[in-house]
């Protein structure tokens, strides 16, 4: 069964979706099952006699419904609200995964606090090793110009590198460009 098919039916079952749904004056919050902090609607659909399941996350299938589109799989909903129970299809956005990045990075929500990464992987190396030789943290966060928590990170390899960040955005273009 196509991917299409299985959303003509999740249409059809939306009447089981929103029920699911308490709705805020800002917020519309998923209340059943989820997955990572994220809702989970499972679709129920049989295929040459045997009955299987497809889960979509529920903010996925809200845009979805609201939108009557299906959504390619290289592509996100982002929540401009940053809450991730909330299916409110006006909270909702379009996006690639390097869009989605960097509205957390905007926001604050990321490891590099808003910021690409300062350090390339040449730096990020020589700071790892660096700090096995003994320098502190406060040494190498003067040394590099970047705040101590970021040296920490590095170290714990929690952040991308200069070179990193780039592959990223080529991998997965903003969505303008993914869809122009």
């Amino acid at each position: 069964m196509t991917e299409e098919e299985i959303f003509q039916i999740a249409k059809i079952k939306s009447c089981n979706f929103w029920p699911k749904v308490t709705k805020t004056d800002y917020c519309w919050n998923w209340t059943a099952s989820g997955q990572g902090g994220y809702g989970r609607f499972g679709v129920a659909y049989q295929e040459s006699g045997v009955w299987k399941t497809r889960n979509f996350q529920a903010h996925r299938l809200s845009y979805m419904l609201e939108n009557d589109v299906l959504i390619p799989k290289h592509l996100v909903i982002m929540h401009t609200c940053d809450n991730r129970k909330c299916v409110n299809p006006s909270h909702l956005d379009l996006g690639s995964h390097f869009d989605n990045v960097h509205d957390c990075m905007k926001k604050g929500r990321r490891r590099t606090y808003g910021k690409v990464p300062k350090l390339t992987a040449f730096q990020a190396l020589e700071l790892k090793i660096l700090y096995k030789m003994g320098m502190t943290q406060a040494e190498l966060a003067h040394k590099f110009n970047i705040a101590p928590v970021s040296v920490s990170n590095y170290i714990l390899d929690k952040v991308k590198t200069k070179t990193e960040f780039e592959r990223c955005k080529k991998l997965n273009p903003p969505l303008e460009s993914a869809v122009g």
